[in-house]
């Protein structure tokens, strides 16, 4: 995670002065899109974790194996349909005069970067389910520092937002390798293999009522995410660009904190598989007060020194009004504190009060950004968020019992 955020740290800078603010913008909007493109199948995603985890506890390799396959299966076929109908949706609105600024060989590499992404989503999943994580991150390492490397030296010389997108290919590639290798050794899984009936009574779980909520929660974060996709729209690809200098620094501070109680999830499925999570509670309250105590001090951090990192990170482009780092401070708090409750919460398949805690922030986020947009600008959906958590989401999350 350390290497993820001195990438993105690096190469904003990067982006700004080669691609230039408006290329910025739209490079920006268009990984976020890429990102929110799971929502079509964030019911599979979120349960094989689970599904992996207990076969992976009870000693089940035979099964473990099968249910790599199925994800294989599932993912790809989901990425080509997302693939194909993107690039037509483009196509049309292209030849009505929209999408001026964008080409069609930027949506094609995109599309072949989403299906070689999801072709090897499952053995990333194998990765936390096993609690191998650790190692699974030195494999993300790699594909980082490949692409950093590429973006550094090759960048300069294209000057174009199709050459970002090779470069994450390559990474994905060198990552897909790499794990593939290992599973192969270690669990002797050979990636692809036949679809048999025996998987069928896993997808259907999948389908299930389970399978809805895992949907509903996944896509509800997802469009928790989608600020910059919202400003884009409002206000264009410049403003767009605005936000993310304003929010990247938290944002990575944010997930980096993240992986604090994400980290546990794998030893919560197994512990909750073998119903013997009343021990675990102990650690739960616990490790809370810890985690809350850290999120402020890096909040407070930000909010006495945020300027300077940006003006540091990006020079005169960063936002220069003081009251803008307070928000975003005070928003990276929330949001960090609530990541310890989901993830515990997640691991448990406690779904329900998930979606209807997320799908209240979700509104409220969204109609108060809209609402004080022409006052606050870009900032608005931190102000909102902040809004959100300070009248209920914050309690709402810390009350769901482990």
């Amino acid at each position: 995670m350390g290497a993820h955020m001195l990438t993105q740290i690096i190469l904003t800078p990067y982006y700004l002065n080669i691609l230039g603010t408006e290329k910025f913008g739209i490079l920006m909007i268009l990984l976020n899109i890429i990102n929110f493109a799971i929502f079509g199948i964030s019911w599979f995603s979120g349960g094989l974790v689970r599904l992996l985890g207990e076969y992976w506890s009870n000693n089940n390799f035979n099964k473990f194996n099968e249910t790599l396959i199925l994800g294989k299966f599932v993912f790809t076929s989901y990425s080509i349909l997302v693939s194909i109908l993107s690039l037509a949706i483009f196509y049309i609105f292209s030849k009505l005069g929209y999408f001026n600024n964008i080409q069609i060989s930027t949506i094609f590499l995109i599309a072949v970067y989403f299906i070689l992404n999801y072709e090897a989503l499952s053995e990333r999943q194998a990765f936390i389910a096993s609690n191998w994580q650790a190692l699974g991150n030195f494999v993300e390492l790699a594909k980082v520092i490949l692409f950093l490397i590429i973006i550094y030296f090759f960048l300069p010389y294209f000057k174009n937002i199709n050459f970002i997108f090779y470069a994450l290919i390559f990474g994905v590639l060198l990552q897909r390798t790499l794990t593939g290798i290992y599973l192969r050794i270690k669990i002797q899984f050979y990636g692809w293999g036949k679809f048999n009936k025996n998987m069928i009574p896993d997808f259907k779980r999948f389908l299930g009522k389970q399978g809805f909520y895992y949907f509903t929660f996944g896509t509800l974060l997802l469009l928790l995410q989608l600020d910059v996709v919202i400003i884009g729209i409002i206000a264009g690809p410049t403003v767009a660009g605005k936000f993310v200098l304003l929010w990247k620094i938290p944002e990575v501070m944010g997930l980096i904190l993240a992986k604090i109680p994400s980290s546990l999830e794998p030893k919560i499925i197994h512990i909750d598989t073998q119903s013997k999570i009343s021990k675990f509670k102990n650690l739960f309250f616990k490790g809370k007060l810890s985690f809350f105590f850290i999120c402020f001090v890096i909040s407070c951090i930000y909010i006495f020194f945020g300027e300077f990192l940006v003006t540091l990170w990006v020079g005169n482009n960063a936002p220069n009004e003081n009251w803008m780092y307070l928000v975003a401070g005070i928003a990276l708090f929330f949001f960090s504190i609530s990541r310890w409750p989901i993830s515990f919460a997640f691991a448990q398949i406690k779904l329900v009060p998930l979606v209807k805690i997320s799908f209240i922030e979700f509104l409220g986020k969204l109609l108060l950004t809209l609402v004080l947009f022409d006052h606050f600008t870009y900032a608005s959906p931190l102000i909102a968020m902040s809004i959100v958590h300070i009248i209920y989401v914050a309690w709402g999350y810390q009350r769901i019992d482990v």
